[in-house]
């Protein structure tokens, strides 16, 4: 996050992006594994656990076979392994916060775990706050939604890195991209395909490997 908003600030070029990116990624290896592995791989494995304990099939569900009955059913198994998921993959950028905004200090899993957690509550508020404003503004107009997607995409780092109040959080983070607007967008929208394509090419890189697993 740091690294990016000096990206998107203008204070780094690109290259310098994957770079620092890179090299922080390196000296933090264990720590970032770590925490990716309680947050989201660890949490995601027991989900599909779960889903297959309950009778769960994702790919019996499709557009064409469903109803009404089957679409209510399928939400009403899902939505909890969602919210869940959805409350920790908070909880992991709250941790990721606190440990680029450490810089070269060395800080330890369990630091960042007890510094973190004093945000976790005020962090699930502002992304429930986030979602409520955001789908009215793209409901009722799509054009404000973008907007404040823009103005509100530093909220958590603020919220954190000057521990203020979620308000206070919303208005730091319209402070940072107002007047740069176009920049920040134009500059998110560029690493946001970058890692939509990275995906892309891993998940289909799993689905290959996959393939071949029964051939073996």
């Amino acid at each position: 996050k740091l690294v990016l908003l000096k990206y998107l600030m203008g204070d780094i070029t690109f290259s310098n992006l994957w770079n620092e990116s890179l090299d922080f990624f390196k000296k933090n290896f264990v720590l970032l594994f770590s925490l990716g592995f309680i947050f989201s791989y660890l949490p995601n494995i027991l989900s599909d656990i779960s889903y297959y304990l309950r009778g769960i099939n994702l790919t019996e569900f499709t557009p064409e076979t469903m109803g009404v009955g089957e679409v209510i059913a399928l939400l009403k198994g899902l939505l909890p392994n969602i919210i869940i998921l959805s409350f920790l993959s908070t909880f992991l950028v709250i941790s990721l916060i606190f440990v680029v905004s450490s810089k070269n200090k060395k800080i330890s899993l369990g630091e960042v775990l007890n510094k973190s957690s004093g945000f976790y509550v005020k962090a699930i508020l502002l992304s429930i706050l986030m979602f409520f404003f955001l789908t009215i503004l793209f409901l009722l107009f799509i054009i404000p939604g973008i907007i404040f997607l823009i103005y509100w995409i530093f909220a958590y780092y603020v919220l954190v890195v000057e521990d203020c109040s979620i308000m206070n959080a919303f208005k730091g983070s319209k402070k940072i991209v107002k007047g740069r607007w176009w920049e920040v967008f134009f500059k998110f929208t560029l690493i946001s395909i970058i890692m939509w394509v990275i995906n892309i090419i891993f998940s289909w890189i799993s689905e290959v490997i996959l393939s071949l697993v029964p051939n073996l």
